[in-house]
């Protein structure tokens, strides 16, 4: 798959990878393809991201604190399948992007080794390649490294985390 990138921005990227030759264009396109793909895979993460700040929310309400009321199996069901949905949502998006990123790879390389007698070629075509692997936006990211996720850790970390847990189990033993 070759995607068609004709503006200024692949223009800058031809500029800064310094492309003389066909194929270092088609390697700086196929660059471009994977940053696009973080930058718009990490908005979708965002999104996929909320249902768990959703259903945080929701288990908080139905803490005694809020209001006693007894957790339903029907509402342990809903939980479960909002989470479920949002974890798949989220693997399938990363799993797509990562096969992408190998497909580009595989390409990249066969275009390295195919200029490996131009040494100025194959060298721009190497710095494409590790610009490639070097992707860590999105989905090529660790999922821990999304802000969202690291605010609601941090806080439940250490002993307002181990607090809240007692709070937690005490009224759903009961």
């Amino acid at each position: 798959m070759d995607a068609d990138w004709e503006s200024d921005s692949i223009s800058r990227l031809y500029t800064e990878f310094g492309c003389t030759h066909d194929d270092e264009r088609k390697a700086v396109r196929e660059l471009a393809t994977v940053r696009m793909i973080g930058q718009h895979s990490h908005m979708v993460g965002r999104l996929i991201f909320l249902p768990f700040v959703l259903v945080m929310f929701v288990f908080l309400a139905r803490n005694w604190t809020f209001a006693y009321l007894n957790i339903t199996p029907a509402l342990i069901c809903w939980w479960a399948l909002v989470l479920a949905a949002t974890t798949l949502s989220g693997w399938t998006m990363r799993r797509a992007a990562t096969n992408t990123r190998d497909e580009i790879l595989k390409r990249l390389q066969a275009l390295h080794t195919r200029n490996q007698r131009d040494d100025a070629v194959a060298e721009r075509i190497k710095r494409v390649i590790d610009a490639v692997d070097d992707e860590q936006r999105g989905a090529f990211g660790s999922p821990l490294a999304d802000p969202a996720l690291t605010s609601i850790f941090i806080p439940l970390g250490g002993t307002t985390g181990i607090y809240l847990l007692q709070q937690f189990l005490q009224h759903m033993i009961y």
